[in-house]
C-alpha cells in the first residue's frame, strides 16, 4: 500500500488486489474488543452500575455506527476503485480516521484474546491455530495502520 497523492482533505493510496482482499477480511472482523473490556471502575458498586450501563449502551451505539459507516464506505464503490495496477483507495481525512479506529479495535481485540502479552512475550505465546490467527491479524492491522498514517510500507 502506497500513498499516491494528498490534496487538501483527500488521500489517495495504491493498494494491490491482495492487500484489498486482506483489508476486507480484517474489516469483517470488526468489532473485536469485547464489550466487557471497557470498565468505568474495577469495583462493581451499585453506584457504578448505572454509569456502566450507560457506557455499555454508548459503546454499542458507537460500534454499530462505525460498522455501518465502514460498510457504506466500501460498498458504494466510491473510495475503492479497481485499476490496471490493482486498486486505488481514496479517503478523506475523516474516513481515514474511521478506518484507523476500526483497525485499532481489531488489533486490540486480538491482543486481548491472546491475554495482553508484552511484545517480548509474543514469541512465547503458545502456537495454537487461533493464537497464530490473532497474531497475524494484529500484524496485518498494524501494517494497514502504518500505511494509512505514514504513507507507505517503505517509510
Amino acid at each position: 500500500m502506497k500513498r499516491l497523492e494528498s490534496q487538501g482533505e483527500t488521500l489517495t493510496f495504491q493498494i494491490s488486489m491482495r492487500e484489498r482482499f486482506l483489508l476486507m477480511q480484517a474489516l469483517h472482523r470488526y468489532p473485536m474488543v469485547s464489550p466487557s473490556h471497557h470498565r468505568i471502575s474495577r469495583s462493581q458498586s451499585a453506584d457504578m452500575a448505572e454509569a456502566q450501563e450507560l457506557l455499555d449502551d454508548a459503546l454499542a451505539e458507537q460500534r454499530l455506527a462505525l460498522k455501518s459507516r465502514i460498510a457504506v464506505l466500501f460498498t458504494d464503490g466510491q473510495c475503492l476503485k479497481t485499476g490496471p495496477d490493482g486498486c486505488v483507495l481514496t479517503l478523506t481525512l475523516a474516513q481515514r480516521e474511521l478506518l484507523l479506529q476500526c483497525l485499532n479495535d481489531i488489533r486490540v481485540g486480538c491482543w486481548t484474546a491472546l491475554g495482553c502479552p508484552e511484545e517480548t512475550q509474543r514469541t512465547s505465546t503458545p502456537h495454537t491455530e487461533i493464537n497464530i490467527k490473532h497474531l497475524m491479524m494484529m500484524d496485518l492491522c498494524a501494517y494497514f495502520q502504518h500505511c494509512l498514517i505514514h504513507g507507505n510500507s517503505g517509510e
